[in-house]
């Protein structure tokens, strides 16, 4: 009995590991592939506002095929069925919905390095409703490292003054880059407020934690794929006859890579949480500076605002964890 339950653990330990690393290869490919997709100008030839809905159909036909899967292998399922817990899955749908969207609009305007270091503010507010929603309690120097990583986003902005020489379309008009901050203020509210309710939900509470997640992310996606057509219904220039016009292939790519990156997630939060997803997000952050300097010879090489923030937000994450 005991060894059988140190295998089941040793298991259990491997499939954390797993999904941690494929986070952070499918979220680096993400952010990346979608810096690639831009044309020239900087803008996108396709309509993003199809990414998120497309996204989460991937998302909700890999789930459905796993719960085939098992299904034919006549393994245990655990399901439960009903209108209230059902809908509670719109709320977090919802949340990722306008994080998705929020995140072309980063790169946009900031490129995937600092899209990166912007990824890590989801740690703050993820930990103050992590306290609100879940209750969980995190210690005087949690807090602490938590402000410290704010300061280190912070300092990397402050390189903004000189990347307006090189950006005429943010010189010559204020008021982007005001909206460009507000995407990242939407980005990092509602991928928290995704984060911690997913968490919620994935983990339930007393028997549901054994919960099928391939069942309970089939309820998530499909609330995302509802809130995803509404924007291409209401936007005239959808163009719904040809919805896929202008994707290139790291458009296809970054779609993929974002839906395998959902998916990673779902096992984290499942399994682990909040906290470890941050974790590996910012191990991204650091990839994805690193790319820029050696492979992109279009990126200029990494300022020591960059620099300092990156060590900052390290120093802040190591303290969280101590």
């Amino acid at each position: 009995m005991d060894r059988t339950r140190e295998t089941f653990t040793e298991k259990h330990r491997i499939v954390k590991i797993l999904c941690c690393l494929a986070y952070l290869f499918f979220n680096v490919g993400a952010t990346i592939f979608a810096q690639l997709s831009k044309d020239d100008d900087g803008s996108y030839p396709y309509n993003t506002l199809l990414v998120p809905a497309a996204v989460e159909l991937v998302k909700l036909l890999a789930s459905s095929l796993m719960l085939v899967k098992m299904k034919i292998k006549s393994e245990i399922i655990v399901r439960k069925v009903g209108w209230r817990s059902f809908l509670q899955f719109s709320i977090p749908g919802f949340c990722y919905f306008v994080s998705n969207n929020c995140m072309f609009y980063v790169i946009r305007d900031f490129g995937p390095a600092k899209y990166q270091i912007f990824s890590n503010l989801k740690i703050l507010s993820s930990g103050i409703l992590m306290r609100i929603i879940l209750g969980r309690k995190l210690s005087w120097i949690q807090w602490k490292s938590l402000i410290l990583l704010v300061v280190g986003a912070t300092i990397v902005q402050l390189d903004q003054l000189s990347c307006r020489l090189y950006t005429l379309e943010k010189s010559s008009n204020s008021s982007n880059d005001m909206g460009s901050y507000v995407f990242v203020l939407l980005n990092t509210l509602f991928s928290g407020a995704g984060g911690v309710f997913s968490e919620r939900l994935l983990k339930g509470e007393d028997t549901l934690a054994n919960e099928c997640i391939h069942w309970q992310n089939i309820q998530m996606y499909f609330f995302g794929i509802i809130f995803g057509l509404v924007p291409l219904l209401w936007n005239d220039s959808g163009n719904l006859h040809s919805p896929f016009a202008g994707f290139n292939l790291p458009a296809c790519v970054a779609l993929v890579t974002l839906a395998a990156s959902g998916l990673s997630v779902s096992f984290i939060l499942k399994y682990l949480d909040n906290v470890a997803k941050c974790f590996m997000a910012t191990f991204g952050m650091i990839f994805v500076a690193v790319y820029e300097k050696n492979l992109n010879p279009n990126a200029m090489s990494p300022t020591i605002n960059l620099i300092l923030g990156i060590i900052l937000i390290g120093i802040a994450l190591e303290q969280y964890h101590v």
